[in-house]
């Protein structure tokens, strides 16, 4: 039962947290309330076909938190939700309406860590199918706070990971079968039809019995009794065998109503709400206000609160309605949808009139309104939408008006791909066009497309040659082209050019295009990034996030070119559960638009994270998806880059030999050979001659890999790349120390974790393994002893022995150490005990690992099993006494 009010501009505005309104008449059910209330932390889910009174109870629900003092958003998902961007702009304003947004953290981690009550309902879960949006919701369901609801109702079962919420105690569910009214409900219902003599209690069962308890029957029977034309014989006439029942009494509902008000009736159907205006565009000769009165006296319309004189009909009806137009006035939708569309764009809504036109096949009427502002839609990102819209009008008919088509060619590069697009692009002949606006998208399309697809050189190329005859007032085309250049211009190496051209289209389009924004500061974050500048290059990436989230406007694939790359930081930074949930976000924008160093990343940090999480199935997976995405798609870097993953967790297992002929499998000269003279963020720290020497560090003689090391740190330092210089210095302090030469090592690793402090890198450190995390260790015992200390460096020792967790045996070499537990603890464990230290009673530790109680009190029996302690006291002072606590 929908409750979106009519936006003022765009279809995504139609988001209101508040409650809607609901019927006058209503049965309060409180044991099924008394369930929702006494399931604090869990998803409580309402299972069961239209009609069962699932919204109505989730607002009664909401009613009773609001009373309490509880805060409560309301969500009515709807297909448009399946788009993922949309999706997290609607969870984005939601913790703001909830009041529980933080400053530089996302929606979902809002919602997961707010220590507050607080209330999430989702109405209508059917309508979202795309696996990347379910998955979001599934998340919140599973770290969802001790103290907060989170109550979701649809027509058919989830897939939201049930049976793991079932076991872990995080699932209430009421079915159909408690939805259902029992005689005392429908009392309860028809109350002042018992009252009046209308109905006999004996009329009233029979109604029960056909009807079953439906919901939704028994209200529209309800309305159909108060027409005193039925009251003798409806219940009588009434029965199971004239098609559904909810249809029998809609049809029953329809007829009593008098000619006018059934046509009426049939064209506002075409309308989610209305009011009175759009209500008289649609029925010229009747007065919609009398209308409307009509119908609210009945009861048929459904007040929408948030916008005063709007209103909805109820669902069922709505859909039957519009059913009966189409089969009784078939030839009328056609021009109500039109007449729909002309309302909305006279009002300054642009987005419903052209949905309308659409909807109604009214082609160009849709084409002309897109003309007046599909530049504007670019400018907003709104590709997903103007794709939508593309895709359903005639190709004829787009293919007449070329600037729409170049615009739609924009459009399927951003939600489809590039390759898509340009064999789009390449089949017509944009360049001999006398039109000068589709000269200028085809000259920026076609570097961009380039670009998107791996081929550098040519989309300089083409973009330079393209820049040099562009004329002003292109905004959208030329800010993209020199956005676009400066990226290809970045990865030649030529930063200080890529500046000048990122000026340039900031520049040109001021701040007024969000795309173009987003891009620029993508881009200028880039260039940080391989510069090592990651504190600066992640701020960027977040203003580009917020950019596009500034604005309701947020449907768009662009955004995900900013969230790959912020996520990648997030990662680094060592914030994996906000990673994790970002890569449920953003891998599949990235697989299907397929820029190359988007999806090598997001595969690579899918694998890291479920490597880390000890799901090895999934983190090999995900490796697999990589290098198969890179045959399909003729990426042979993204099938290295999987061969190259797998060989260096195949080393960190100790397996010498099987990472070794992973490293042969890698062996493509023509990718390593580019990846020698540009620079790809996904190859920045991960390209063969590193992985290489990284395998004879561990495995072979160490000293001729050293000597290449001095070569390359020396090389990477003199081109500014100090991400590389990093990871190069940290393989560097391990050559030496497998040398012998621990005090040389020790001063390289100080040198290197200075600066990995002051920027932030973790997970670069981290992620080489224990073989390093035995000489940080080391060299933490050493800095502590010292006079003077530095304490950030200090800190950040500190905090990585602690992330390392339980180390075993070294690799080599002087200053080897054991552990004398039997069975070490796992890496959850340690986390465990750390979380102790701080003082964390069980359900703190329930809510900070976002895990059951029951988990909690087998993670400290297990702990107190391999430590041989007998509480978390005695935990604590053994784990200190082992080093295994700072």
């Amino acid at each position: 039962m929908s409750s979106n009010s009519l936006p003022p501009v765009s279809l995504d505005a139609d988001v209101l947290f508040p409650c809607p309104a609901s019927a006058a008449v209503q049965v309060v059910r409180a044991p099924l309330l008394s369930i929702i209330a006494r399931s604090p932390g869990t998803l409580t889910l309402l299972t069961a076909p239209a009609g069962f009174g699932k919204t109505t109870l989730m607002a009664q629900a909401f009613a009773q938190f609001e009373a309490a003092g509880v805060a409560a958003a309301w969500i009515n998902a709807s297909a448009a939700d399946n788009d993922l961007p949309r999706f997290l702009s609607r969870l984005g304003k939601l913790v703001a309406y909830l009041g529980i947004a933080r400053p530089g953290q996302d929606a979902i981690t809002c919602l997961s860590t707010h220590p507050q009550p607080f209330a999430l309902f989702i109405d209508e879960l059917e309508n979202i199918q795309e696996r990347s949006v379910l998955a979001l919701v599934q998340e919140i369901a599973q770290h969802l706070p001790r103290r907060a609801h989170l109550v979701i109702a649809t027509r058919c079962t989830p897939a939201l990971g049930l049976s793991r919420l079932r076991v872990g105690g995080r699932l209430s569910e009421i079915d159909a079968l408690q939805l259902r009214f029992d005689l005392a409900d429908s009392q309860a219902l028809f109350a002042p039809q018992l009252a009046s003599g209308a109905l006999s209690l004996a009329e009233l069962q029979h109604l029960q019995a056909k009807t079953e308890g439906w919901i939704a029957a028994l209200w529209l029977a309800s309305i159909a009794l108060q027409r005193a034309k039925t009251r003798p014989d409806f219940v009588a006439q009434f029965s199971g065998s004239t098609g559904t029942v909810a249809q029998y009494l809609a049809e029953v509902v329809f007829a009593e109503q008098p000619a006018e008000v059934r046509d009426f009736l049939l064209r506002v159907s075409l309308l989610k709400q209305f009011d009175r205006s759009v209500c008289q565009a649609l029925n010229p000769h009747a007065d919609g206000q009398r209308m409307i009165d009509h119908l609210r006296q009945q009861g048929l319309l459904i007040a929408i609160e948030a916008k005063a004189g709007h209103w909805r009909l109820h669902g069922l009806f709505a859909e039957y309605l519009r059913n009966q137009l189409a089969s009784e006035l078939p030839g009328a939708v056609a021009g109500l949808q039109l007449a729909a569309s002309q309302w909305f764009a006279d009002h300054a809504q642009p987005v419903l009139a052209i949905e309308h036109a659409v909807k109604g096949q009214q082609f160009e009427q849709a084409l002309n309104l897109l003309e007046a502002h599909a530049e504007a839609l670019l400018e907003q990102g709104r590709m997903r939408l103007l794709s939508r819209w593309f895709a359903a009008v005639p190709q004829a008919l787009g293919r007449a008006r070329p600037v729409l088509y170049m615009v739609s060619i924009w459009a399927t590069a951003f939600t489809e791909g590039a390759h898509q697009a340009l064999h789009r692009l390449n089949g017509i002949d944009w360049r001999s066009s006398a039109d000068p606006r589709v000269r200028h998208h085809g000259g920026a399309l076609y570097p961009t497309l380039l670009g998107m697809q791996d081929r550098c050189e040519e989309a300089l190329r083409e973009g330079m040659n393209t820049l040099e005859g562009m004329q002003a007032g292109h905004g959208f085309a030329s800010a993209t082209l020199l956005n676009a250049i400066a990226h290809q211009t970045l990865i030649i190496g030529h930063a200080r050019d890529a500046q000048r051209m990122v000026d340039a289209a900031r520049r040109l389009h001021g701040g007024e295009s969000l795309f173009n924004r987003m891009y620029s500061e993508t881009t200028e974050g880039l260039i940080d990034m391989l510069h090592g500048r990651l504190r600066h290059a992640a701020a960027r990436f977040r203003l580009a996030l917020d950019t596009l989230q500034a604005d309701h406007n947020r449907h768009t694939h662009g955004n995900a070119w900013a969230g790959v790359l912020y996520t990648a930081t997030l990662y680094e930074t060592n914030q994996l559960p906000q990673a994790g949930h970002l890569i449920n976000v953003y891998l599949p924008l990235a697989r299907e638009v397929g820029i190359p160093d988007h999806l090598i990343l997001i595969y690579l940090l899918k694998c890291r994270i479920a490597l880390i999480e000890s799901d090895i199935d999934t983190a090999l997976q995900a490796l697999t998806d990589l290098e198969y995405l890179g045959h399909s798609r003729l990426l042979p870097r993204a099938v290295a880059a999987a061969q190259l993953e797998r060989a260096k967790i195949l080393l960190i297992q100790g397996h010498a030999m099987a990472a070794q002929d992973e490293l042969a499998r890698a062996e493509d000269p023509a990718v390593w050979a580019r990846e020698c003279r540009q620079r790809l963020l996904a190859h920045d720290i991960h390209y063969l001659r590193l992985a290489t020497l990284r395998w004879d560090i561990h495995f072979a003689e160490p000293l001729p890999a050293l000597r290449q090391l001095d070569v390359d740190l020396k090389a990477a330092r003199s081109s500014g790349r100090l991400h590389r210089a990093l990871v190069l210095q940290l393989l560097r302090a391990l050559a030496l120390y497998r040398c012998d030469s621990a005090a040389a090592a020790h001063k390289e690793l100080e040198e290197a974790l200075a600066f990995a402090a002051r920027e932030g890198y973790v997970r670069t450190v981290l992620d080489e393994g224990p073989a390093l995390g035995r000489l940080v260790v080391e060299f933490k015992q050493l800095y502590e002893a010292r006079s003077e200390r530095d304490s950030l460096l200090l800190d950040y020792l500190r905090n990585l022995a602690l992330a390392f967790g339980p180390l075993g045996h070294a690799l080599g070499g002087k200053g080897a150490t054991t552990t004398p537990l039997a069975e070490p603890l796992t890496r959850k464990e340690v986390v465990v005990l750390q979380l102790l230290t701080e003082g964390c009673s069980n359900l703190d530790l329930a809510d900070r690992l976002h895990v059951s109680n029951s988990t909690v009190r087998t993670h400290l029996r297990n702990i107190n099993a391999k430590l041989n302690t007998n509480s978390r006291t005695q935990a604590l002072a053994v784990a200190r006494s082992l080093g295994l606590l700072a």
